[in-house]
């Protein structure tokens, strides 16, 4: 993504996250949390520019050794394959981010938003973002994925997620996607704070996966409350977001740390 199209895009979302506040007319009580959301975000984004070259590096490699190579596919079908290629590895890395302890430290301040919206889109930890990368780049090098691939998946997965996140309610949408997308009521339903929902719809841009790993939740209603329960009486802040890997959390370790806090 270049930087005329990353400031279009970000741009678009600003503007949709003052539709928002006007939409819900707590512009001044979302402010802190649009403001804590943006400085996550910026970190991540930050972390993902240094570690850009070796993602340009591992489109180089594996467009000389990777399994696409060696399979001989012509250029229309690697760009084609490498679409889906990279959907399938982000939605294995989001049920590893689940599954696995040590991921989950780092994915949980992505679920910590109590107050979901268009700024919880890319609120990620450094630490996840580097995980990811080296998980991409290291599926690019073994099956040599192009660039192209990566910049059409992009395209299509950041406005997806934004509208996956945010708070504008398009009803015509979700009947549009479904077939073939995951849609922004199947996304938040991940975000459900209920322990069932949370592990269910991993999809990042395809529904397809959750379809045949059988993740799949069924779409309803939009959840109600959103969160982690793990985190009840803590004050998510952005420092506590950043340190949030390191941190144990159960009710009472998160009451003793707000209180110690407080004094």
């Amino acid at each position: 993504m270049n930087a005329s199209t990353a400031i279009a895009m970000y741009g678009a979302a600003l503007l949709v996250w003052c539709i928002e506040c006007r939409q819900s007319g707590i512009f001044r009580t979302r402010l802190p949390h649009a403001a804590r959301n943006v400085a996550v975000t910026a970190m991540a984004i930050a972390t993902g520019g240094l570690l850009a070259s070796a993602v340009a590096f591992g489109t180089r490699v594996g467009g000389h050794w990777g399994l696409f190579e060696k399979l001989q596919f012509t250029p229309t079908l690697r760009i084609f394959i490498g679409i889906f290629a990279i959907d399938f590895v982000e939605y294995l890395r989001h049920r590893l981010s689940h599954a696995v302890p040590f991921l989950w430290r780092f994915h949980r301040v992505h679920h910590a938003d109590e107050e979901l919206d268009i700024t919880s889109t890319f609120v990620f930890h450094p630490g996840e973002v580097v995980l990811t990368i080296a998980l991409r780049v290291g599926a690019i090098v073994l099956l040599g994925i192009p660039v192209e691939s990566l910049l059409i998946y992009q395209a299509i997965a950041t406005p997806l997620a934004f509208a996956q996140h945010s708070l504008l309610k398009l009803p015509w949408l979700e009947p549009t996607l479904r077939p073939v997308f995951v849609t922004p009521i199947a996304h938040k339903i991940h975000h459900e704070r209920t322990e069932g929902a949370i592990h269910a719809n991993f999809g990042t841009v395809f529904i397809w996966w959750d379809y045949i790993w059988r993740t799949h939740q069924n779409v309803g209603a939009l959840p109600q409350k959103y969160g982690l329960a793990e985190l009840d009486g803590t004050s998510i802040t952005f420092e506590r977001l950043l340190c949030m890997p390191s941190m144990s959390f159960d009710k009472q370790i998160a009451a003793t740390h707000d209180r110690s806090s407080e004094t």
